[in-house]
């Protein structure tokens, strides 16, 4: 999918949380600026249930997923100069990984949900 498509685009989030009243500051300040930027959470599990894989993998990481108006969206959102400062808050408070994955377009003839 072309960057240009305006699909929903998730962040999908693993987590590991060394610091907890540190990390809860980050999610305090991390959730409004988000909202601002039309995000949503549309997954928050701890734990995970490994269907696959190494279970070890996932030990105690936390996964979240938000969805975003496009990919471009959360681009900006990542390298806005609003978010690297929120990000400082969790730098030494977990084990975090991100990745950017666009939606799916619909089948020819489908519509978008």
């Amino acid at each position: 999918v072309g960057r240009h498509c305006k699909m929903p685009a998730y962040l999908f989030i693993k987590t590991k949380i060394h610091d907890p009243e540190q990390y809860a500051k980050y999610v305090s300040e991390v959730r409004q600026l988000a909202a601002r930027w039309k995000s949503r959470y549309v997954v928050r599990s701890r734990p995970v249930e490994v269907l696959e894989g190494e279970a070890e993998q996932w030990g105690d990481f936390l996964l979240l997923v938000s969805e975003w108006p496009s990919a471009d969206a959360a681009r900006n959102f990542w390298n806005s100069p609003e978010y690297r400062k929120v990000r400082e808050l969790r730098a030494s408070a977990g084990e975090v990984h991100v990745v950017l994955a666009e939606e799916l377009p619909p089948p020819p003839g489908l519509p978008r949900r």
